[in-house]
C-alpha cells in the first residue's frame, strides 16, 4: 500500500494542509503541537472510520467524531490517496461542526477518470477494509505503515542489523523472515545434497565407462581366443596329417 496524498480541511489544529507523500520512506517532523499525530490519525480516519487504538486524540459520541473538527469550524473534510495493486483510491470523509458524517465516497482513480465504488460511512469503510485492504483492524496499517515518533528516533540510532530486527518485529515478519532463512538453510542443504548426487552421478558414469570398456575388451579376447583355438586346432590337423604320412 502507498499513501499517496492527502488533504486536511479544518481537521484537528490544520485549516488546510494538503500532503504529497512519495514512494519509500516518509518521516514528518516539527515541534510538538504542529500537527503530526493528526496527519495519521485522519489516515486511520480516512481508511478505518476510526483511529489508532491508542489513540486519544478522537473523541467520539456515538457516530460523532466532534473532536475531529477544528475548534469553531462549521465543517471539516479528509481526502486521502492511495495506492494498492497499482490501482489509485481516494476516499473523501465529510463531517459538519459536530462531528456528524455529511458525505463520504469512494471512488477509483484511472487515466484521469473517476468511478465510484462505494458511498455512505459504512459502505466505504466496508469496502476500503473488505475488497481493498483485506483487513478491518487499524492496528494492521500503524503496524506497517508509520510509526511514532519515539520509535523513529530508536530505529535512527541503532545499527543496521539492530534496525532490520526492529522493523520486522514493527512489521509482524518476524516470523516470515525466520521461515526465509530456514527455507536458505534448507536450499543450501539441498544444493549440498544435489552436488553430491552429481558426484555419485558422475561416478557411476566413470564406472559405467570401465564396465563397458571392459566388455570390449573382454569380447576382444574372446575372439582372439576362439581365433587360437581355430589356429590350434588346424595346426593339430596338419601335425596328424604329417604323422599320418610318414609312418610314424
Amino acid at each position: 500500500m502507498l499513501i499517496r496524498r492527502i488533504l486536511l480541511e479544518n481537521i484537528y489544529s490544520h485549516r488546510r494542509s494538503e500532503i504529497f507523500f512519495g514512494r519509500g520512506l516518509t518521516a514528518i517532523v516539527g515541534p510538538n503541537g504542529a500537527g503530526k499525530s493528526s496527519i495519521v490519525e485522519a489516515i486511520l480516519l480516512a481508511l478505518f472510520d476510526r483511529g489508532g487504538q491508542s489513540s486519544q486524540e478522537i473523541v467520539r459520541t456515538g457516530r460523532s467524531k466532534k473532536g475531529v473538527v477544528r475548534i469553531g469550524s462549521p465543517w471539516a473534510a479528509i481526502e486521502l490517496e492511495f495506492e494498492v495493486g497499482g490501482k489509485i483510491y481516494r476516499v473523501r470523509r465529510e463531517y459538519d461542526g459536530e462531528g456528524n458524517s455529511r458525505n463520504h465516497y469512494l471512488e477509483e482513480i484511472s487515466s484521469g477518470s473517476r468511478r465510484l465504488l462505494a458511498r455512505g460511512v459504512s459502505d466505504v469503510t466496508d469496502y476500503i477494509t473488505s475488497n481493498i485492504l483485506g483487513a478491518r483492524d487499524p492496528s494492521i496499517f500503524t503496524s506497517t505503515i508509520f510509526s511514532r515518533q519515539d520509535m523513529l528516533a530508536q530505529i535512527l540510532e541503532m545499527s543496521p542489523k539492530d534496525r532490520w530486527e526492529k522493523i520486522l518485529r514493527m512489521m509482524g515478519l518476524e516470523d516470515l523472515e525466520r521461515a526465509r532463512d530456514l527455507a536458505k538453510d534448507a536450499a543450501d542443504r539441498a544444493d549440498r545434497m544435489l552436488a553430491e548426487i552429481a558426484r555419485d552421478e558422475q561416478a557411476l558414469k566413470d564406472l559405467r565407462d570401465r564396465l563397458a570398456r571392459d566388455r570390449a575388451d573382454a569380447a576382444r579376447l574372446k575372439e582372439e581366443l576362439s581365433s587360437i583355438d581355430s589356429r590350434l586346432s588346424e595346426a593339430g590337423a596338419k601335425r596328424k596329417s604329417l604323422e599320418d604320412r610318414s609312418g610314424f
